[in-house]
């Protein structure tokens, strides 16, 4: 969701650091982007909810989605994990990435993505 959301590459995804997340601003900052560049990027109150959820419960200290010892998710584990879900939700092979997003995702206003009938389901 994190990527589709905020418009992030895979490798831009797995870099990110929880002091990236800027609240007051509603801006995720992006380093060594595209091209080596730093860049922001919108922060939708959808996306927002749902980091905050994650946070909650996982309670990341550097990296956003650290690996098991700590460090940053490897882009090739990133991509497996988009794979597999990709696979359970039913997404017809064949699609890109912006198809599949639009068919799967409903968008809500500035950038907010929020999941659709394949979303995460989850209780607080």
């Amino acid at each position: 969701m994190t990527a589709y959301a905020a418009g992030l590459r895979v490798s831009e995804l797995v870099n990110l650091k929880v002091s990236d997340i800027d609240t007051q601003r509603m801006m995720i900052r992006v380093e060594q982007g595209k091209g080596k560049k730093d860049r922001y990027t919108i922060l939708s109150s959808r996306l927002l909810a749902e980091l905050r959820w994650y946070w909650k419960h996982y309670r990341p200290q550097t990296w956003l989605f650290p690996n098991r010892k700590g460090g940053p998710l490897s882009i090739d584990y990133a991509q497996r994990v988009y794979n597999l879900a990709k696979q359970r939700s039913g997404i017809e092979k064949g699609k890109t990435k912006g198809q599949a997003c639009i068919d799967e995702w409903s968008c809500d206003g500035m950038g907010d993505v929020v999941a659709s009938r394949h979303g995460p389901t989850r209780s607080d």
